[in-house]
């Protein structure tokens, strides 16, 4: 095909060495205007035809065509991968995770070739697999942002549309003061203490689990977050001298301090196991009654307890380490216990007012 002045598309030619035959190449490549050639990785030439006008549009406004090896799934995990470490995300491990699956299924694909179909298809066998909705979505939002990166780089010209599967079950729970004293009378008193620190702070279990005395003030009952073990990289302190059980808690916890340099600290030193605890917890839990209470749930309930308490949202949000008013919410939904408290303090103010009738104050126009 011939483009009057931006080039053309064609197939090169090539001679086989053994038998000297001349075949044509099954891929389609662009000589740009300027005498440059570049493979255009399609063999369709409706699709030549187009990936050529896209780049001599590029050219047109100015730009440097993106031309070159067409980008692949795994060139798109690699830059996802290179910016988490640059960024100094937290949670890598977990990223990794939910890029096994998606791996199993693009791995040595074009980019191009991933489209908005095959990425339902992949949702949809997930789902199939035994994977929960929310899962899914979590992959697919790592998908989409891999695109993203490369569509920045200028390796790719369009992310597909990626529509996550319905039906996410939001957690709500909560653990009440009576289940939680109940499970730990079945957990070990290793683990006591920094179960108690999350019940009272709200904190998030790694921030809990990372804690070091270094940043611990004792006289002025002080608890200060490093920005580097926080979710959202930034610092956090709160001030618990309002709390005798957690002052009395952490007193005990510098008492019996030995070498470890970790407030809640595990085997030779280092910090409490996480998975360990997990599964402490989950085992008490079943003995108890309350198979579905999760570790994180202690989290929502200190966010429920602050609002019931009339806490300010900068003090609450602050307190937990909410960056924004839709994730605090979520963590606080309200129960029948509070819409009936609500609607009991509607009447209390309502049974108080006198009785009036602001209308009859005016008198009628002649």
């Amino acid at each position: 095909m011939q483009i009057r002045g931006l080039g053309h598309v064609f197939r090169p030619k090539y001679r086989l060495k053994i038998s000297g035959e001349i075949r044509e190449s099954g891929v389609w490549w662009w000589k740009a205007p300027n005498g440059q050639r570049h493979s255009t990785g399609q063999r369709s030439y409706d699709d030549a035809q187009r990936w050529a006008l896209d780049r001599a549009s590029e050219m047109r406004l100015g730009q440097a065509p993106s031309v070159g090896a067409p980008a692949r799934y795994d060139d798109l995990e690699r830059m996802l991968l290179d910016d988490w470490e640059a960024k100094g995300r937290r949670g890598i491990a977990q990223a990794v995770a939910r890029l096994k699956h998606l791996r199993r299924a693009f791995s040595g694909w074009q980019a191009a070739a991933i489209t908005s179909d095959r990425v339902t298809g992949y949702a949809v066998r997930r789902k199939a697999e035994g994977a929960a909705p929310a899962t899914v979505n979590v992959e697919i939002a790592v998908l989409h942002r891999a695109f993203v990166l490369a569509k920045r780089a200028g390796r790719l010209r369009d992310v597909p549309i990626m529509d996550r599967l319905g039906g996410v079950r939001h957690r709500t729970g909560t653990v009440e003061r009576g289940d939680f004293e109940a499970v730990l009378a079945q957990m070990r008193a290793r683990y006591h203490g920094a179960l108690r620190f999350l019940y009272w702070t709200g904190w998030r279990r790694g921030e809990a689990l990372s804690l070091t005395w270094q940043h611990v003030d004792l006289a002025a009952h002080e608890v200060r977050l490093a920005a580097e073990n926080s979710k959202t990289s930034k610092p956090r302190i709160i001030c618990y001298a309002a709390l005798p059980e957690l002052v009395q808690l952490m007193d005990a916890q510098h008492t019996a301090r030995r070498f470890s340099p970790y407030v809640f600290p595990g085997k030779a030193g280092r910090p409490l196991d996480r998975t360990a605890l997990g599964k402490a917890w989950r085992e008490a839990c079943i003995k108890v009654g309350v198979p579905n209470a999760l570790i994180h749930d202690l989290r929502r309930t200190m966010t429920r307890d602050l609002r019931r308490a009339n806490v300010s949202l900068a003090v609450a949000m602050g307190a937990v380490g909410h960056d924004s008013l839709e994730v605090h919410h979520g963590y606080s939904p309200v129960s029948r216990e509070d819409q009936s408290d609500g609607l009991a303090r509607l009447e209390a103010l309502r049974s108080g007012e006198p009785v009036q009738r602001r209308f009859a104050q005016f008198k009628a126009v002649p």
